[in-house]
Protein backbone atom coordinates (compact mmCIF):
# COMPACT_ATOMS: atom_id res chain seq x y z
CA UNK A 1 0.00 0.00 0.00
CA UNK A 2 1.06 3.53 -0.59
CA UNK A 3 2.16 5.62 2.39
CA UNK A 4 -0.35 8.33 3.24
CA UNK A 5 0.53 11.75 1.73
CA UNK A 6 3.20 13.88 3.40
CA UNK A 7 4.64 17.33 2.63
CA UNK A 8 8.08 15.64 2.42
CA UNK A 9 9.30 12.74 0.29
CA UNK A 10 7.09 9.76 1.09
CA UNK A 11 8.83 6.60 2.35
CA UNK A 12 7.84 3.10 1.28
CA UNK A 13 5.00 1.55 3.26
CA UNK A 14 4.40 -2.10 4.09
CA UNK A 15 1.27 -3.51 5.71
CA UNK A 16 1.35 -6.82 7.59
CA UNK A 17 -1.37 -9.37 8.23
CA UNK A 18 -0.17 -12.06 10.64
CA UNK A 19 -2.05 -15.37 10.78
CA UNK A 20 -5.10 -13.54 9.41
CA UNK A 21 -5.61 -12.22 12.96
CA UNK A 22 -3.30 -9.24 13.49
CA UNK A 23 -3.25 -6.35 11.02
CA UNK A 24 -0.58 -3.65 11.03
CA UNK A 25 -1.35 -1.24 8.16
CA UNK A 26 1.93 0.63 8.47
CA UNK A 27 1.39 4.27 7.51
CA UNK A 28 -1.65 3.68 5.35
CA UNK A 29 -5.38 3.76 5.91
CA UNK A 30 -6.14 2.46 2.43
CA UNK A 31 -9.33 0.52 1.86
CA UNK A 32 -7.32 -1.86 -0.30
CA UNK A 33 -5.10 -3.33 2.42
CA UNK A 34 -6.85 -6.63 3.17
CA UNK A 35 -10.36 -8.05 2.84
CA UNK A 36 -10.37 -9.75 6.22
CA UNK A 37 -11.61 -8.74 9.65
CA UNK A 38 -8.61 -9.19 11.97
CA UNK A 39 -8.98 -9.97 15.65
CA UNK A 40 -6.50 -7.21 16.48
CA UNK A 41 -5.52 -4.01 14.70
CA UNK A 42 -2.41 -1.88 15.18
CA UNK A 43 -4.04 1.50 14.62
CA UNK A 44 -2.05 4.63 13.77
CA UNK A 45 -3.32 7.24 16.25
CA UNK A 46 -0.91 10.13 15.61
CA UNK A 47 0.98 11.24 12.50
CA UNK A 48 1.45 14.35 10.35
CA UNK A 49 -0.82 12.75 7.71
CA UNK A 50 -3.52 11.57 10.11
CA UNK A 51 -6.78 12.84 11.56
CA UNK A 52 -8.55 11.15 14.43
CA UNK A 53 -11.68 10.81 12.27
CA UNK A 54 -9.84 9.01 9.46
CA UNK A 55 -8.21 6.65 11.95
CA UNK A 56 -11.55 5.94 13.66
CA UNK A 57 -13.19 5.28 10.27
CA UNK A 58 -10.40 2.82 9.44
CA UNK A 59 -10.91 0.94 12.72
CA UNK A 60 -14.67 0.83 12.17
CA UNK A 61 -14.18 -0.63 8.68
CA UNK A 62 -12.34 -3.63 10.15
CA UNK A 63 -14.16 -3.83 13.51
CA UNK A 64 -11.44 -5.80 15.33
CA UNK A 65 -12.00 -7.08 18.85
CA UNK A 66 -8.86 -5.29 20.03
CA UNK A 67 -7.05 -2.14 18.94
CA UNK A 68 -3.44 -1.31 19.78
CA UNK A 69 -2.25 2.26 19.24
CA UNK A 70 0.85 2.79 17.12
CA UNK A 71 2.73 5.69 15.61
CA UNK A 72 2.40 7.93 18.66
CA UNK A 73 5.89 7.74 20.15
CA UNK A 74 6.56 11.39 19.33
CA UNK A 75 3.48 12.67 21.18
CA UNK A 76 3.93 14.25 24.61
CA UNK A 77 2.73 12.20 27.59
CA UNK A 78 0.05 14.65 28.73
CA UNK A 79 -1.48 14.57 25.25
CA UNK A 80 -1.23 10.80 24.92
CA UNK A 81 -3.06 10.28 28.23
CA UNK A 82 -6.02 12.35 27.04
CA UNK A 83 -6.02 10.81 23.56
CA UNK A 84 -5.97 7.28 24.97
CA UNK A 85 -9.00 8.15 27.12
CA UNK A 86 -10.78 9.41 24.01
CA UNK A 87 -9.84 6.33 21.97
CA UNK A 88 -10.96 4.02 24.78
CA UNK A 89 -14.39 5.66 24.90
CA UNK A 90 -14.85 5.97 21.12
CA UNK A 91 -13.93 2.36 20.39
CA UNK A 92 -15.84 0.90 23.36
CA UNK A 93 -18.97 2.65 22.05
CA UNK A 94 -18.42 0.69 18.83
CA UNK A 95 -17.73 -2.69 20.47
CA UNK A 96 -13.93 -2.62 20.23
CA UNK A 97 -11.41 -2.83 23.08
CA UNK A 98 -8.62 -0.24 23.13
CA UNK A 99 -5.33 -1.42 24.64
CA UNK A 100 -3.26 1.65 25.47
CA UNK A 101 0.20 0.17 25.74
CA UNK A 102 2.17 2.98 27.39
CA UNK A 103 5.65 1.69 28.25
CA UNK A 104 8.23 -0.48 26.53
CA UNK A 105 7.57 -4.03 27.62
CA UNK A 106 3.79 -3.59 28.09
CA UNK A 107 1.93 -6.43 26.40
CA UNK A 108 -1.46 -7.98 25.77
CA UNK A 109 -2.53 -11.45 24.68
CA UNK A 110 -4.38 -11.80 21.40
Amino acid sequence: MEHEPLPLPVPHNTAYLINEQFLHPGDSLSEKIFDIAPQALALPVAAPWLTMLSSLDFACRYRPEQVLPVHDGFVKDFFTDRQYQNWDRLLADRGMKFNGLRKPGDSIEI
